[in-house]
């Protein structure tokens, strides 16, 4: 859509100067791992809001798998590996709040997950980088539901005015 996955890159990185990662610099469009790629927890969370923000991305990000026809006919089907979505990657970790936003694995980034929760009228991003896997866990996915459910715990939204209500003349 670019012209070229260089052209591409480089518009990657001026909406990331644009969002105010100041940390951040893209070297492939993949975000595999690469010489000279680089970003930080504020930077992603920068983005996180950004994209959050964007209804389409987030329902379909958050599609368990995804069918394609092509004149009826059903040619392939593509299955959500963040695991908050989808079982195909790993059991266990679906959550019903979750919605979105991105999931992988690199071997210098770790195991991380980007996702956008909803309940009672709240609204939180939830973002775990760096963690590991072992044979009985993903931490980045198990770390999120403990983060997500304790914040689902610990904050509500609490009524103290209404529009219009006069607190001093």
């Amino acid at each position: 859509c670019s012209g070229s996955v260089i052209d591409f890159v480089d518009e990657m990185n001026l909406l990331a100067l644009r969002l105010y990662m100041n940390d951040t610099h893209y070297k492939n469009p993949t975000g595999m791992d690469s010489d000279g790629a680089k970003t930080t927890l504020t930077d992603v969370a920068r983005l996180a809001r950004f994209v959050a923000k964007n209804e389409l991305y987030v329902s379909i990000s958050s599609l368990p798998s995804f069918e394609f026809f092509a004149d009826g006919v059903k040619i392939g089907t593509v299955y959500n590996r963040n695991a908050l979505h989808s079982q195909f990657s790993a059991a266990g970790y679906v959550n019903k709040y979750a919605s979105g936003l991105i999931a992988g694995s690199t071997d210098n980034g770790g195991y991380v997950v980007v996702t956008r929760a909803q309940k009672n009228g709240m609204t939180y991003l939830c973002i775990v980088m760096g963690a590991s896997a072992d044979s009985t866990d993903i931490y980045s996915y198990s770390t999120a539901n403990k983060l997500l459910s304790e914040a689902f715990d610990s904050y509500s939204l609490k009524k103290i005015a209404s529009a219009g209500d006069v607190f001093a003349n």
